[in-house]
């Protein structure tokens, strides 16, 4: 299969960029606490943009992949988790999984997720953190459940993932937060604080006199609150 380059990059933050520092704090005490971490919020909300920003902070080697409708037969999305995570450990033998994927049906997922583990182990021990974002394209997908369900629970200590999705995910992944498996970062720790809107602003070169308002009218969306500020900023005389 020709893979798709592109869904392996990290994306480029628009400039001027907010940098949430407190989110991030969080999101890093996550990495360092949790096995993995799950960034849920409508579309707007800044969750791709945050985990992006957690990349330049990390310390650690970076999987990316985005997820697609495309994606939703597993053996397509294996490859391309295979490959984001080869990419960045060499020594991860993708094509011995992909071998093994291959003999396997949907009822053997649970196995194929520990066969991922195993040779995440066997690749090296130098921390990894992998992001996968949109993964509510997957959801509905009968092998998504039972494979992070397996998977996330026996990460090696080394890794972390984050989960990237527009809405939350079925029960048994979000049950996983009890057990202290799963952290959360949700729809309302994403809303911007005020301060945090007319820093927003300033970035834009504007005053933050109206920031606050716009911030409130919009729920804290900062997708929404950015389209202003970008809006204001090109009506300023030349």
């Amino acid at each position: 299969m020709q893979l798709i380059t592109d869904k392996f990059s990290v994306p480029t933050q628009s400039a001027p960029h907010l940098k949430r520092e407190k989110l991030l704090k969080n999101l890093q005490d996550s990495v360092n606490n949790h096995l993995s971490t799950l960034i849920v919020g409508r579309a707007g909300t800044g969750k791709t943009a945050l985990a992006a920003d957690l990349v330049c902070v990390c310390g650690r080697r970076v999987a990316w992949l985005k997820a697609e409708a495309s994606d939703r037969e597993y053996p397509v999305f294996l490859e391309y988790l295979f490959e984001s995570v080869k990419k960045q450990r060499p020594r991860f033998n993708s094509e011995k999984l992909l071998k093994v994927v291959a003999t396997q049906t949907v009822e053997d997922i649970s196995r194929t997720a520990e066969a991922f583990i195993n040779e995440l182990i066997e690749s090296g021990n130098e921390p990894l953190l992998v992001v996968i974002d949109d993964l509510h394209h997957l959801y509905d997908s009968e092998w998504a459940v039972p494979f992070f369900n397996r998977l996330l629970p026996f990460l090696p200590s080394e890794f972390h993932f984050v989960l990237i999705g527009r809405s939350i995910p079925p029960a048994p992944l979000w049950r996983m937060r009890s057990k202290q498996t799963l952290n959360v970062i949700d729809e309302k720790m994403l809303a911007l604080a005020p301060e945090e809107a007319m820093s927003l602003f300033l970035n834009y070169g504007l005053t933050a006199t109206k920031a606050f308002i716009f911030n409130e009218d919009m729920n804290g969306r900062i997708g929404d609150v950015n389209t202003v500020a970008i809006y204001y900023r090109e009506q300023r005389p030349s």
